[in-house]
C-alpha cells in the first residue's frame, strides 16, 4: 500500500520543476501489483495513473473513488469536522484534530477502508 497525499511545487532542485515531474518522482513508491491511495489533484494525477498502470497497481483516487469536505473548524477546541464519502458507501462525519484546509486531503487519503 502506498499513499501519496498531495503534490506541491517544492524541492524543485531534486524532484522536478512541474507538478507532473514532482508527482512522477513521488510515484516511485508505488509497488508492482500494489495499491496506491492518491490525494493528488491537478497535473500530477496523470503521473500517478501512468506509474500505477506500469506497475499494475490499483489506484484509489481522490475526487473519483472518495471525497472529503471540511464541515466545521474550531480553532479554540483544536478540531475540525470532515465529511467523508467513499464510493458506494454512506457519507461519514469525522472529527479530526489537525487543523487547516490542506489537512482535509491528507486525512481523506488515509481514511478509505
Amino acid at each position: 500500500m502506498s499513499i501519496i497525499t498531495s503534490i506541491g511545487v517544492d524541492h524543485t532542485e531534486w524532484l522536478g520543476k512541474t507538478e507532473h515531474q514532482i508527482a512522477a518522482q513521488k510515484a516511485g513508491i508505488i509497488k508492482q501489483g500494489g495499491c496506491v491511495i492518491s490525494g493528488v489533484r491537478g497535473p500530477g494525477r496523470t503521473a500517478i495513473a501512468e506509474k500505477a498502470k506500469k506497475t499494475e497497481a490499483k489506484v484509489i483516487q481522490i475526487d473519483t473513488n472518495f471525497k472529503a469536505d471540511m464541515l466545521t473548524t474550531s480553532w479554540r477546541r483544536g478540531v475540525q469536522t470532515l465529511s467523508f464519502l467513499y464510493t458506494g458507501e454512506q457519507p461519514q462525519t469525522i472529527p479530526f484534530g489537525l487543523l487547516g484546509v490542506h489537512q482535509v486531503g491528507n486525512a481523506a487519503s488515509s481514511w478509505p477502508p
